[in-house]
């Protein structure tokens, strides 16, 4: 299930490009994680980070099989390499499992845009694809921008207490 997802339209007129992530983009994604500021890579990780690891590198840009999922949005430009906008993925919790782990990350130069609701819908619809019924996001308390995506999409709060909580999205109710 790889190839060409679709074409999207930020809310500035730019066109961005959604694909399945494939082993020769390593070094855009290297890209877009050097793109992101301190606080967008706590809000994503839920701890500081100066980079990803080779065996996160490894796996985001090899995924597997319709378990783990991994598309990333790219600003297609005429006179050089395309730049990176964005990540979103999930990985099953166990293999074949109906619910899936979520993670969305937007460079901070598409913030605001609409990028992060492109990847989403794109990310919902391979979820259909692959039977996956749920999506959970853990999410910082405060990541508000990340918050109000997911219940863009009906995602609804566990209920817990704490710096982070766990958003749970129904595949087939999202908008």
């Amino acid at each position: 299930m790889t190839g060409f997802l679709r074409d999207a339209t930020l809310s500035n007129g730019q066109t961005i490009r959604i694909r399945d992530i494939e082993r020769d983009d390593r070094a855009l994604v290297e890209e877009g994680f050097a793109h992101l500021s301190d606080r967008s890579r706590f809000m994503r990780f839920l701890a500081a980070r100066n980079r990803l690891t080779e065996a996160e590198l490894d796996t985001l840009t090899d995924p597997t099989d319709e378990n783990d999922v991994a598309l990333g949005a790219i600003r297609p430009r005429k006179d050089g390499p395309p730049d990176p906008v964005g990540v979103a993925r999930f990985i099953r919790l166990a293999p074949g499992s109906d619910s899936a782990e979520l993670a969305l990350t937007v460079v901070d130069d598409f913030h605001g845009l609409g990028a992060g609701t492109h990847l989403m819908r794109a990310l919902i619809d391979r979820a259909r694809q692959c039977n996956v019924s749920r999506l959970i996001a853990l999410v910082r308390r405060d990541n508000h921008a990340m918050r109000r995506l997911l219940t863009k999409f009906g995602g609804q709060k566990a209920p817990e207490d704490g710096p982070e909580i766990e958003i749970h999205l129904d595949v087939a109710d999202s908008a």
